[in-house]
């Protein structure tokens, strides 16, 4: 069975001390690679936020994502794959 290839994009991350000081704590201390850490932040954040909307989550994917990959049709498709999943996983409140 093959994996779907993961698209990463880099984003450059200027954090205080403070910030810097949590991400490595926290992951020295449940034994996690930072971008592993980071990205679950992110995650906890949104399903945190009372406010998230996924259906506006999803049109600002198709206004603002999907144009940037207009040369690219399999990386259209797979934003469009992992964000339909997880608007569609977000719990419903």
């Amino acid at each position: 069975m093959s994996r779907t290839p993961q698209f990463m994009h880099p984003v450059p991350l200027k954090l205080h001390q403070i910030e810097l000081a949590l991400i490595r704590y926290y992951a020295e201390r449940y034994h996690k690679d930072q971008t592993a850490l980071i990205r679950g932040m992110i995650r906890a954040y949104v399903r945190a936020d009372l406010e998230f909307d996924p259906k506006a989550f999803m049109k600002f994917v198709e206004a603002q994502l999907i144009p940037e990959q207009e040369d690219d049709e399999r990386m259209q498709g797979e934003i469009r794959r992992q964000t339909s999943e997880f608007a569609a996983a977000f719990p419903k409140r």
